[in-house]
């Protein structure tokens, strides 16, 4: 079996598993909240031939498109790893200065700590405080360079 292939079966095998296996760490979050897999893809031929008619690369991961929905072809797409986790239902958005962004987003794009901005939210900041504020660190160090 070739290296592509075995990624693809190792992608199907996750599925079938959290969808299909009460014994799976994440039947809960998928199988248990009926979360389904297709008959189509319950054979690993018809997986793997739409696996690569729709793009699938080493390095990419299924998505689900609507995450209300089972994995099947219609509903499901490959997109970069790192990206998975922009598609759960428990992301907190935060839309400012024109441009929405999950916290782990924001986080990164201003190089301040993601626990430092939920911790934020959880006191109370709205989301232009929480986002706009400098760390304290920050806040010492600017005011170090200004004396």
């Amino acid at each position: 079996m070739d290296t592509v292939t075995k990624k693809i079966r190792n992608k199907w095998c996750g599925i079938l598993q959290r969808c299909t296996n009460p014994n799976s760490h994440s039947y809960r979050w998928y199988g248990a909240k009926g979360i389904t897999i297709c008959d189509e893809w319950r054979h690993f031929k018809a997986f793997k031939a739409w696996a690569l008619a729709s793009g699938f690369k080493p390095g990419l991961s299924i998505e689900r498109i609507d995450n209300s929905k089972g994995y099947c072809p219609e509903n499901c797409k490959w997109i970069p790893l790192n990206n998975q986790g922009k598609n759960r239902s428990n992301n907190h958005y935060i839309t400012f200065n024109g441009e929405t962004k999950t916290l782990s987003d924001w986080s990164r794009h201003l190089n301040i700590k993601k626990t430092t901005l939920s911790h934020r939210l959880i006191r109370g900041w709205d989301e232009k405080r929480t986002l706009s504020q400098p760390t304290a660190k920050r806040q010492y160090r600017q005011e170090r360079k200004e004396t």
